[in-house]
């Protein structure tokens, strides 16, 4: 019997899916392969059925990917055709969750192809990582037997430079944000760079380029990811004597940001960004805002700090918002950092 390929994990994958919507909302929902298309069309009739006010005349989309026409499913006001409110997947609902496009099926669970195997996770861009990522249920070890021997739902990312180091840095148990800023600028932990005015100015650029991009991906009007930067820039607007101020992460979350960065490397998300310093500065900001919003009145919200958190996630992965950090140099003197 042939051997398969290493699969290594930081921890047990665990997850459950709370229906927040990021995954049917904030992304394009796709690439799907031949048999996703032939199941979701067994499935069509069920939908309706079940949902007969459902808008799935037209549930497919054709678009370029990486040089091929690819289908995709359909999204309308934001959302995938088949998600609806109060009720989530409307495939998975009427016709179960083996009926849904594999790339639905995995996320946010990810299987990056390495040079040394497999690796498995969870991405933290998830809206309900933040409240099971450490207690909540394993992810099924069928599913993951099952979704590890299907290659095509692998991702292939090469090694970025650094990729070590910064597995390290975050292992180390105590790490907060001000420790990796210091690492970045090359000075003792008990000297961390201010960043906070840089925080501050970035995020004003942010909120410039958000209403430059309007409604699209993420930022969509009535997606969950554009609830959540609403509410934060209604707050952000009314701070008064706190304007400007993006102290340390709250103690009592920094595990889970800890962990959740860690997560980013490990899975070479981090190859969405310009270069892991980059990588790791954007985590650091969006932890920053993350905390400081479900923080307000004193008292945090850790749903909301999740929510805020995964949110900043999901928008500093668009190239045209990262070229909004890097363009104003890093938040310290010097070079980008080690």
């Amino acid at each position: 019997m042939a051997e398969g390929p290493r699969l290594r994990a930081l921890s047990v994958p665990r997850h459950t899916c709370k229906h927040s919507s990021a995954c049917c909302s904030s992304y394009s929902v796709g690439p799907l392969l031949p048999d996703d298309v032939v199941r979701v069309e067994q499935a069509l009739e069920a939908v309706r059925e079940a949902f007969p006010d459902q808008n799935i005349d037209e549930p497919f989309t054709e678009r370029d990917y990486h040089g091929a026409t690819t289908s995709f499913l359909t999204k309308r006001d934001g959302y995938c055709t088949f998600w609806r409110d109060g009720t989530g997947c409307t495939i998975h609902s009427a016709a179960g969750a083996a009926e849904k496009p594999l790339v639905c099926q995995m996320f946010p669970v990810q299987i990056v192809s390495t040079d040394q195997g497999l690796r498995l996770g969870t991405r933290p861009t998830c809206l309900g990582d933040e409240t099971g990522w450490d207690d909540g249920p394993a992810v099924d070890g069928a599913f993951i037997e099952r979704i590890v021997g299907d290659s095509r739902g692998w991702v292939v990312r090469d090694e970025p430079d650094g990729e070590g180091i910064a597995l390290q840095l975050l292992s180390v148990p105590d790490i907060d944000t001000d420790s990796i800023m210091a690492f970045l600028a090359g000075t003792d932990r008990e000297s961390p760079p201010p960043i906070e005015a840089w925080l501050e100015e970035r995020l004003q650029q942010l909120h410039l380029e958000f209403d430059k991009i309007g409604d699209q991906g993420p930022l969509h009007s009535g997606t969950s990811t554009a609830d959540v930067l609403a509410d934060f820039r209604t707050w952000h607007a009314d701070r008064g004597d706190e304007a400007g101020s993006w102290p340390e992460v709250v103690p009592e979350v920094l595990p889970w940001v800890r962990d959740a960065m860690k997560r980013l490397v490990f899975l070479r998300q981090t190859r969405l960004h310009p270069t892991i310093p980059w990588s790791l500065v954007a985590y650091v900001a969006a932890a920053r805002y993350a905390s400081a919003w479900a923080s307000a009145g004193g008292s945090l919200d850790r749903r909301k700090l999740g929510r805020g958190f995964s949110t900043w996630l999901i928008v500093m992965e668009n190239p045209r918002l990262q070229r909004t950090l890097v363009e104003a140099g890093p938040p310290f003197a010097g070079s980008e950092g080690r």
